[in-house]
């Protein structure tokens, strides 16, 4: 597998605002646009949630473990359109049990005495 680039943080952050920017300016200046005020404010919405859930530098995160949660619960909701009401709350739920109830890291702190 080859190194992976750490991802610039403040990049991802910049694009998210950039679109939020131009989805306004969409909205107030050409609201015949609604194709590119609407992309624009999705793509923003999604990338300024990336910048917030990416961690600061130094932390690090347990990617390999939720990847296959989030691929299976975009497949169900994809083939469950009607179901989404029902499935969000349990995913929902799902997530913060497997929070809760998470192996524990193998390094300890000693005990005090």
């Amino acid at each position: 597998m080859p190194p992976t680039e750490p991802i610039n943080k403040p990049l991802v952050g910049a694009i998210g605002l950039v679109c939020l920017c131009a989805s306004a300016v969409c909205f107030f200046w050409f609201p015949e646009q609604t194709s590119a005020q609407s992309a624009t404010l999705r793509i923003g919405v999604v990338m300024t949630a990336l910048f917030l859930a990416l961690p600061k530098s130094g932390e690090h995160v347990r990617w390999e473990r939720l990847t296959p949660v989030i691929v299976a619960s975009v497949i169900i909701m994809a083939l469950a359109k009607k179901m989404v009401l029902v499935i969000l709350p349990m995913l929902l739920i799902i997530g913060i049990l497997l929070t809760i109830f998470r192996p524990r890291d193998k390094l300890r702190p000693p005990r005090a005495k």
